[in-house]
């Protein structure tokens, strides 16, 4: 997930609402620019919006139009604003979402424009004359980079357009409160919070960095609509050699993500407070980062996984009544390392059916039928099934792992 996400993920366990303030890189000039986002940060902001200036901001009014032409007239350029969320990386850590107008980037270079924008630290791209049935170029790059890429709603927006939108969001919504050009109001629309409330209902957008699943008993109970065709209870696995894997079903998972260990313990005492009177906690396991998102094998994990708009796909349920829904499976695995670091790399290469510096799966005669990838295919009438995998290493030295 990506720092915008964890960011508000933080504020929801918390019970807080975010600060996004908004202000014209290199107005008066760039220095001022970095002095006043630090001192945004340091009152509180939680997330900044740096506005790209452009000659032509047909969506504002006269004054970001005004700051815009003060910007471009001391030099304010996109390669000078990457060098400026470089300075402030050094020093600040909240997300930085890049905000304007399209040509600036369409000149700059798409793919450029977002290898440079992740190695610089910003966060996010909002473009508020793109709209997703034009965007395919440029989020195609965002994702590549994993970059969240803003889309806008608006009170005109039909519910057939809500849905468009939403189907392409990543990291939140950027709903526009009024009709026309930006700019001082004296008052809001009496419906703008009915409207809110609509599209955060319908939103694929995660809540915070989490996951939330069903057993299938307990989904049953709690609606009317019967669980999805195929939700079942586990039941253990027959192994080889007398082995099998046990299975123990929950009714209730609960997966959550971040970066800071700190505000994930924090949200999870609050689903532990939020549940405490209606479940037990039957079970918990920490999760870490190894080395380049290895785990403990050495091997990455998840090469295989869809890219793009494709995880979606291969994720969420399309259509009927748990449409935008997932299945879950979740696994904890135990490692032997002492076992498996004393075979020789060709011979783990072989166990795993993937070469380990590269991840790079073997073919033909190579792979094994017996490998971990020849194993794990999920095949339907010849045709590969693809699903969305997330693992983390997890335990001591005494009980190494992986949870999947």
């Amino acid at each position: 997930m990506t720092r915008i996400a964890d960011t508000f993920a933080a504020l929801r366990a918390r019970g807080e609402v975010g600060l996004v303030p908004f202000l014209t890189a290199g107005d008066p000039d760039l220095d001022t620019s970095e002095t006043l986002v630090t001192e945004m940060v340091r009152q509180g902001a939680d997330v900044i919006e740096l506005g790209v200036p452009f000659s032509d901001p047909m969506a504002d009014g006269p004054t970001l139009q005004r700051a815009a032409e003060r910007a471009l007239r001391a030099g304010t350029s996109l390669a000078r604003i990457m060098d400026l969320v470089r300075r402030l990386r050094r020093v600040l850590d909240v997300p930085i979402l890049l905000f304007g107008y399209y040509n600036p980037i369409w000149r700059y270079g798409a793919a450029r424009f977002a290898a440079d924008a992740r190695q610089a630290g910003v966060d996010g791209v909002l473009c508020v004359d793109l709209p997703p049935e034009e965007a395919d170029e440029l989020k195609r790059e965002t994702d590549r980079h994993d970059l969240d890429m803003i889309f806008l709603l608006a009170p005109t927006s039909s519910p057939d357009r809500e849905r468009a939108v939403l189907r392409r969001a990543r990291g939140f919504i950027y709903y526009v409160s009024v009709t026309g050009v930006t700019g001082a109001r004296d008052t809001l629309p009496a419906d703008l919070g009915a409207r809110v409330r609509r599209v955060r209902a319908a939103s694929p957008v995660p809540d915070g960095a989490q996951v939330v699943a069903f057993g299938a008993g307990l989904l049953g109970g709690l609606s009317a609509v019967p669980a999805p065709e195929g939700a079942a209870d586990f039941t253990a696995i027959a192994g080889v050699n007398g082995l099998s894997a046990p299975a123990t079903q929950r009714d209730l998972f609960i997966w959550l993500h971040g970066k800071r260990r700190d505000e994930l313990f924090v949200r999870a005492l609050a689903w532990r407070k939020a549940l405490l009177e209606v479940a037990d906690l039957s079970g918990e396991e920490h999760g870490f980062r190894f080395r380049d998102s290895r785990d403990l094998t050495g091997f990455v994990d998840g090469s295989a996984n869809p890219k793009g708009d494709a995880r979606r796909t291969a994720a969420i349920i399309g259509e009927g009544d748990h449409a935008g829904g997932s299945f879950v499976m979740a696994q904890r695995w135990v490692h032997d390392l002492a076992g498996f670091n004393a075979l020789p790399v060709a011979d783990q290469e072989r166990v795993i059916g993937r070469t380990k510096a590269d991840s790079v799966e073997l073919a033909g005669d190579a792979m094994p039928p017996n490998s971990h990838v020849s194993r794990t295919d999920i095949k339907r009438a010849g045709q590969a099934v693809k699903i969305y995998r997330r693992s983390a290493p997890v335990g001591g030295v005494r009980d190494p792992g992986l949870y999947f």
